[in-house]
């Protein structure tokens, strides 16, 4: 091996491939220059390598990811492990970002765990596990992660994934994983011990460590090494350790777990806790090797994890008489091995070096305190069992008083008056707009206090509605940023997805209620309770509606800087007639009304003068409407009459009553998974529901339905049912508000039934960045085809083409494809393979995609995306969106200003568009639940999704209040019953 002498040109051509492989692309181009070599691959390709790395070490791995399709889609197609890799690495930098911010929001991280790894990981118990135990750093804080978890956290991991994404990237190119140098290294490794065990001396060389590893021979120069081994008990490195202890009066924690010895046919005995004890911590080590070292009899304190009888007593256990050796042995092995020269076997154990220290407690000689007997099973049973029944007791009667003291602390008497300072302004407005009204400039309690006296110069945010976008938007404000001031006609907010259950008596009224006030007052902001009338854009003012002491409706203006309109939607008639013989599900007003009904319904039919025909009339309970309003108001419905109408009413009763559902669908919960609309269907037979498809109502009369069905043939025939009761749970409309909003801004509004806003939420028509809509109220508008013009025209400017007559070539393809993805977020699904499209719509094969091919591609994209859902999940989303979006532009406000940037679209320059993540629908079906979540999945289940479906909703809930209050009807009526009174 001497005789080898490697040339120059070898070297730097092992040079040249390392700095290419591991992405070091300007060093590799210098030097090729210097040594006059040509680089095996591209310098683009190195750098864009390169790029791919620098943005997974900075935790931007949704870049990486963008970058890696961009070169080779077929990378993580092709490669699931690393693909779900990087999934797994972008979780845990969503979990580290909120883990390092006071307060961080984790609901980013269980979104994309529950959308991006949660399809993925059945399909390979391994990513199940990693998936497992990532979403295990939720629970934990991060200074109190197990090493398993705190090495997830580590940077060590983003290394290795980027090591990985090199690695497949080199293969795809047809390149090799690894530099040359990397594999001599390894085999220079491998001779050097081949030449030990042959006892062959290998010629001097220079140790070689890659990216800042220990050299191999360092390594091995350490592992051999004893200088530092005096006062060193080391375990093997190899295995975990299993504690043991000698016996000292000094307590200790339990070691909860002990790993099982490394070598299965070892006779080593892990030693678990010692009570009551302390002294040396050792690994791994067997207790007779102990024994023998310390020159203890077999009879020593060691408690071991076998010794179940020892391990349950709480009493000291007895010291032997070789107690004080033990201690004066441990002692001085403590100082060195220069105080064991009579103890030679404890000196070889401290020179082996396949052990190490673990850690190390002073050690100290006490007196022996007296024994204790040990107590049987039963004296320490009752021991326990008085013991917790004596704490628990206690506990509870702290709690009980410290909660009469904080009562108490309540009842505030202050009979002091003062002199209060307000604005003239405030209670005697300026008038002025268009219709020469009142201006509420300064509000009464602008100056209440300190907080609000600042925030009266901050920019006035207006908010339209109390609803769950509106609600959710106030929750994530910053407190120091805007002049908040709500308007709302109804001054609580509703938590609309349990008002099925309010209308039969589950739950009760003002448990589903919040109000308005507590929540606005946590970010020091206004409410007024008004109805808004209508919107001057040009001078931003909203027009609002106020009912006075006696009676008159007085009109007035709140002017704003930023106004969301979150006003909601009301029923849709659909054309049909005699909807005033209906009740509506909308309200606190339309609950307590159905219950009403209902009530008044059951008392009359049970009366001696009602005919059986009026009987059965009144015990006719129809819902019109199949979606998740009518089918959990027909459930909630027959819960009611199947568990108490039997114990309060005569059984007659209970036997002609009937539900009906009608549905003008083929199947009710149309818009969920088809396993969860059969399962529905089958439920709703057994439990005596009719439910009615495929038939629309024509006409509802004070004592029945009308509605038309297609017989066999396909004609069309029309039917009756008598009625006692009608809900009307079908579709949604504008409200006044938004269609009068709708008629001022013209043609840019062509939406009948919601306000059409662009992907950053702000209302198309009205001035850029002034006016958002949010909620039922609005929909976002997805016209990809629409906005081809721009999108050529921008990658026209930049390229100095005429955008009438560009042929786009696939990378700019690729450009035009990000464009669209950041300004129309949902259209991401459908544009993962750009490649694929690429392909497809070129029509004559040229490489190239014109005008036409393009719109083309872009129209079929439009067709495939559907508007987002109405529901409370979607204005959730909206809401907190927008709060985010308005807190970074308060932040990047100052800046702004300082440059002097008060025009174009602000939104998009500082925060991303509007990205919806479906986390699942849910419906109870009476004794039953179900869960559609979306991409196939589903699951459907009795008592036991009715308790999961509660505790979502129970998650869910606003406040503290209302989850107390939610807890207690549910123990009320599993106790008492429903409520059944009309008052």
């Amino acid at each position: 091996m001497e005789d080898v002498k490697p040339s120059k040109s070898d070297l730097n051509v092992l040079i040249l491939d390392y700095l290419t492989a591991e992405g070091y692309p300007t060093a590799a181009e210098r030097f090729s220059k210097e040594a006059d070599l040509n680089p095996a691959q591209q310098q683009d390709s190195v750098l864009l390598r390169n790029r791919i790395q620098h943005d997974i070490h900075l935790g931007s791995i949704q870049n990486a990811i963008e970058a890696i399709n961009e070169l080779n889609p077929q990378i993580l197609d092709s490669d699931t492990s690393l693909h779900f890799a990087l999934l797994r690495l972008q979780l845990i930098e969503l979990i580290r970002e909120s883990s390092l911010t006071p307060g961080g929001n984790i609901g980013p991280a269980l979104t994309f765990a529950t959308t991006q790894l949660a399809p993925k990981a059945p399909s390979d118990p391994a990513f199940l596990e990693d998936l497992e135990r990532t979403m295990a750093l939720l629970i934990f804080p991060p200074d109190q992660l197990e090493p398993q978890l705190a090495e997830l956290l580590h940077p060590d991991l983003r290394k290795k994934v980027a090591d990985r994404v090199n690695e497949a990237i080199l293969a795809s190119q047809g390149q090799r994983r690894n530099a040359a140098i990397r594999n001599l290294v390894k085999l220079r490794s491998w001779a050097e011990n081949a030449s030990k065990d042959a006892k062959i001396t290998l010629p001097e060389h220079l140790d070689l460590a890659l990216d800042g590893d220990v050299p191999v021979a360092d390594r091995a120069r350490k592992s051999r090494s004893v200088k530092s081994i005096p006062r060193m008990i080391v375990a093997p490195r190899h295995s975990d350790p299993d504690v043991i202890r000698i016996a000292v009066s000094v307590p200790v924690k339990v070691q909860q777990q002990v790993p099982k010895p490394a070598n299965p046919g070892s006779k080593r005995s892990p030693v678990k806790y010692c009570s009551r004890f302390d002294s040396y911590v050792l690994s791994s080590l067997p207790v007779k090797d102990l024994r023998t070292m310390l020159r203890l009899p077999r009879t020593a304190p060691f408690v071991s994890a076998h010794n179940a009888a020892l391990l349950r007593t709480r009493a000291p256990q007895q010291l032997p008489s070789a107690r004080g050796r033990a201690i004066q042995y441990a002692s001085q092995a403590s100082r060195g091995p220069h105080a064991l020269r009579r103890r030679p076997q404890v000196v070889g154990a401290l020179r082996n070096p396949n052990w190490r220290l673990l850690s190390h407690t002073p050690i100290r000689s006490e007196p022996a305190k007296q024994v204790l007997k040990t107590r049987s099973r039963t004296l320490n049973f009752v021991y326990r069992t008085a013991a917790w029944l004596g704490i628990s007791v206690t506990v509870a009667s702290a709690g009980i008083i410290g909660f009469f003291l904080y009562d108490a602390s309540t009842y505030r008497e202050d009979l002091s008056q003062r002199d209060i300072q307000i604005s003239d302004l405030a209670l005697n407005p300026k008038r002025g707009g268009p219709k020469n009204l009142p201006i509420a400039e300064v509000l009464m309690d602008d100056e209440d206090d300190a907080d609000m006296e600042r925030q009266q110069n901050k920019p006035r945010l207006v908010v339209l509605g109390g609803g769950w976008g509106s609600v959710a938007m106030i929750k994530e404000l910053r407190v120091e940023d805007y002049h908040v001031t709500l308007i709302s006609p109804t001054n609580y907010f509703l938590f609309t997805p349990m008002l099925p259950s309010a209308t039969v008596g589950t739950l009760e009224l003002r448990s589903l209620a919040e109000p308005i006030r507590r929540i606005v007052s946590n970010i020091k902001g206004h409410f007024i309770k008004a109805r808004a009338e209508g919107v001057e854009f040009s001078e931003k003012l909203v027009e609002v509606s106020q009912v006075g002491a006696d009676g008159t409706r007085s009109h007035f203006y709140i002017p704003y800087d930023k106004l969301v309109i979150g006003v909601g939607s009301t029923t849709n008639p659909y054309g049909v007639k005699g909807l005033d013989n209906c009740n509506f599900l909308k309200d606190l007003d339309d609950a307590r009304k159905i219950k009403h009904k209902i009530l008044d319904n059951l008392e009359a039919a049970s009366l001696p003068t009602t005919s059986e025909e009026e009987r059965k009339r009144l015990l006719s309970f129809v819902v019109c409407g199949g979606g998740p309003t009518g089918v959990e108001f027909a459930a909630e419905l027959f819960d009611l009459l199947n568990e108490d109408l039997t114990q309060y009413f005569p059984r007659l009763i209970r036997n002609e009553v009937s539900v009906h559902l009608i549905q003008s669908r083929g199947h009710i919960l149309n818009t969920y998974d088809e396993a969860v609309s059969t399962y529905a269907e089958d439920r709703f037979s057994r439990d005596q529901v009719q439910v009615l498809t495929n038939s629309r109502v024509k006409e509802v009369r004070p004592d029945k339905i009308l509605f038309t069905q297609k017989d066999e043939q396909g004609e069309t025939i029309t039917k009756e049912l008598p009625m006692g009761f009608c809900l009307w749970s079908t579709g949604v409309s504008q409200t006044d508000f938004s269609k009068g909003v709708a008629e001022k801004l013209g043609d840019n509004q062509t939406n009948k039934h919601a306000l059409e806003t662009d992907s950053h939420l702000r209302l198309i028509g009205a001035p850029l960045g002034d006016v958002y809509a949010i909620g039922d109220c609005a929909t976002v508008q997805n016209n990809v085809a629409d906005n081809l013009v721009s999108f050529l025209n921008n990658l026209a400017y930049e390229k100095g083409k005429d955008p009438k007559t560009m042929q786009i070539e696939f990378g700019e393809w690729i450009q035009v494809g990000r464009r669209i993805r950041r300004q129309f977020p949902q259209a991401s699904e459908h544009l993962k393979r750009l490649d694929k499209l690429f392909e497809a719509y070129d029509k004559d094969q040229s490489g190239t995609l014109d005008f036409g091919e393009m719109r083309e591609l872009l129209m079929q994209i439009d067709k495939t995306l559907t508007s987002l859902p109405a529901t409370a999940q979607r204005a959730h989303q909206q809401g907190q969106y927008l709060a985010h979006k308005f807190n970074k532009m308060a932040r990047a406000a100052p800046g702004l200003t300082m440059n002097e940037v008060r025009d174009g679209d602000l939104d998009d320059a500082v925060y991303k568009s509007f990205q919806y993540h479906h986390l699942g629908s849910l419906a109870y079906l009476g004794n039953s639940a179900v869960f559609d979540l979306g991409g196939g999945w589903h699951a459907l289940g009795g008592l036991w999704a009715v308790y999961a479906w509660r505790s979502v909703y129970f998650a869910q809930s606003v406040s503290v209040r209302t989850r107390l209050l939610l807890a207690m009807d549910w123990a009320k009526r599993a106790l008492f019953g429903r409520d059944m009174m009309t008052f």
